[in-house]
């Protein structure tokens, strides 16, 4: 009776403190899902660059045939809407990322943050900032964008949510 209790607990110290393929097996996934949310999260900053430059033969790449927005002004656009809009802003916008997130959901990504923008100079100048979602589908080579809402932040509102 000793001679399988010693043999028990020897497989059980062995099973415990000994890494092995179970070990590999838990880790595979892990790295994978940090690769996952490190390829959206350089394909949302290059969505962002590009609407910055209003390049939007750059943007219909990355964008889904079914792609969908909710502008800040609650306004919804399909995708040929919203590429319509990125060509007619040739000057181009200055946005400043900040409290971003990157989610990862089954096949899908989800990008949360804030952005301050602004657009146009001197007296036709516009500014302000906006708390976005974006929700991504991943694909065979990379990831596509499906739908995404922005909504207004206040000032003062934009300013606290830094400070935090």
């Amino acid at each position: 009776m000793t001679k399988m209790i010693n043999l028990f607990i020897v497989v059980l110290a062995l099973t415990i403190g000994i890494p092995g393929p179970a070990d590999a097996r838990i880790l595979k996934p892990r790295h994978r899902e940090i690769s996952a949310k490190s390829s959206l999260l350089e394909h949302h900053r290059e969505f962002i660059a590009i609407i910055s430059k209003g390049d939007a033969e750059g943007m219909a790449r990355l964008l889904a045939e079914d792609y969908m927005v909710t502008g800040a002004d609650g306004q919804k656009a399909d995708k040929a809407k919203a590429l319509g809009a990125v060509r007619s802003n040739r000057a181009g916008i200055e946005m400043a990322e900040s409290d971003v997130e990157v989610r990862l959901i089954g096949g899908a990504g989800v990008v949360t943050g804030l952005i301050r923008w602004k657009a146009g100079t001197g007296e036709h100048e516009a500014r302000g900032s906006v708390r976005y979602i974006e929700v991504w589908r991943r694909k065979a080579k990379g990831w596509e964008l499906v739908t995404a809402q922005a909504t207004n932040v206040q000032e003062k509102q934009a300013t606290n949510v830094q400070e935090k």
